[in-house]
Order: C-alpha cells, then sequence, then structure tokens
C-alpha cells in the first residue's frame, strides 16, 4: 500500500500563525493612540516654537522690543478667541492685530481648531517666583483638554522647567500650551 503525502499545515501550525498574528496586531492597536498623540504633540510644539518666533521678530523689527499695546489690568487677562478672528487689515498694534498680522487660518491645533491666546501677566512674589495669576493657576493644575486650544502668554516671566517664573523683565514672555501626553510646554521670547 502506498502512503499518501498531504500538502499543508498541520491544525497545530495555522493555531500558532493566528495566535502569533493576533499578538502582533493587538501590540499595534495598542500602541498606535499613543504614537498618535505624541505626533500631536510634536506639532503643537512646533507650532508654539512658530508663534514664539514671530513674537520676537515683532518686538524686534516693528515695535522696538515692546510688546502689542493691550493693557492687562486684572487676573483674567486679555483672551483671544482665535475662531473669533477675522483676519485682514488691522488698526494697531494690539494682541488681536498681532494675532491677525502673522497668523492666518492654518494657525490650528493637530485637530483642526484655531488656537485661542490668553495673555496674563505674571503675578510672582518675587523674581525666580512661580506667577500666581488666578488664569495661570488654574491652567497649570489642570490637564489636557481636547476642547481648549489655548496658549497662555504670561507677561513678566520666564520659564522653569513646564512652569513661568517671575523675572524682572517686563518685556520677557513666556507662552506655555498644555500637551496631550507630555504636560505642559513652555517656550521664552
Amino acid at each position: 500500500m502506498e502512503e499518501k503525502n498531504f500538502d499543508g499545515f498541520t491544525m497545530i501550525e495555522a493555531v500558532l500563525t493566528l495566535a502569533i498574528g493576533g499578538l502582533i496586531f493587538s501590540l499595534v492597536f495598542l500602541a498606535l493612540p499613543s504614537v498618535l498623540a505624541n505626533a500631536r504633540d510634536g506639532e503643537r510644539r512646533d507650532d508654539l516654537l512658530l508663534t514664539v518666533n514671530k513674537l520676537k521678530n515683532f518686538q524686534a523689527n516693528n515695535n522696538r522690543g515692546a510688546l502689542p499695546t493691550d493693557r492687562i489690568t486684572n487676573g483674567n487677562g486679555l483672551y483671544i478667541n482665535g475662531s473669533g478672528i477675522t483676519f485682514g487689515a488691522t488698526t494697531g498694534v494690539t494682541w488681536a492685530d498681532f494675532y491677525k498680522s502673522f497668523f492666518d487660518d492654518s494657525y490650528t491645533d493637530p485637530q483642526g481648531t484655531r488656537y485661542n491666546w490668553r495673555i496674563v501677566n505674571c503675578e510672582g512674589s518675587g523674581t525666580g517666583s512661580e506667577c500666581a495669576n488666578s488664569k495661570l493657576a488654574s491652567f497649570m493644575n489642570g490637564t489636557f483638554d481636547a476642547n481648549n486650544f489655548t496658549m497662555y502668554f504670561v507677561i513678566g516671566a520666564t520659564c522653569n522647567g513646564d512652569t513661568a517664573v517671575s523675572t524682572p523683565n517686563s518685556r520677557m514672555v513666556s507662552v506655555l500650551y498644555r500637551l496631550e501626553r507630555a504636560g505642559t510646554y513652555c517656550v521664552n521670547t
């Protein structure tokens, strides 16, 4: 009697192949959201650096080192709703005019919403002390909010890690943004 030779996989080989494929798929499926969040945070860092560089250029070239002319008189500071900005001619050098002049419709968070700005004074109790402005404190104590695309401009401050501390230079600005995966990102002018 002749022995028949069957070509193909055994049941064990097929099950093992499916198990390995399932393991690889689950690892990719679990890691993908983290990879995407890190990529969005990288874009946010780039946008923050772009913003700071444009503010530096404004100070150096247009305003002899001065900041836009708005007076920040209370703890709430000045709020600029990026979605409410209409781009076009400007009438002066206010923060809203600066936003209109240097940024356009493409100035958005990676999720597609225009950035908002909150401009506050650093209310520190001395050089090097953490800024204690009420709006800034609530921002620093918060977590990433997928519906809040606000950059915080802290006047009279410098970055110390991921927070702003007071400095005697009233033209120094720290710009902070809450990241999705990595806390707060802070950049100085």
